[in-house]
């Protein structure tokens, strides 16, 4: 993901997440940090279940919400 980031959005500065699960691309880029050196993160999940595993797992600055993708 880091790479792809690197290659395609040089500039960003943040990261979305649909689907985000236990926020495992909220670990997986963790190295990185929170801006203005890293991202900042902001994840969906239709689960509140999964939003409440990522909130306990993820030590990084990152906003996990609840989403329903069939109701944009």
């Amino acid at each position: 993901v880091r790479a792809l980031l690197a290659r395609h959005a040089p500039h960003a500065r943040t990261v979305v997440a649909l689907g985000a699960g236990t926020g495992s691309l909220a670990l997986a880029l963790q190295p990185l940090g929170p801006p203005p050196g890293g991202f900042a993160y902001r994840a969906f999940d239709g689960s509140p279940a999964m939003v409440d595993v990522a909130r306990a797992t993820v030590d990084v600055p990152v906003t996990f919400d609840v989403l329903d993708f069939r109701d944009p």
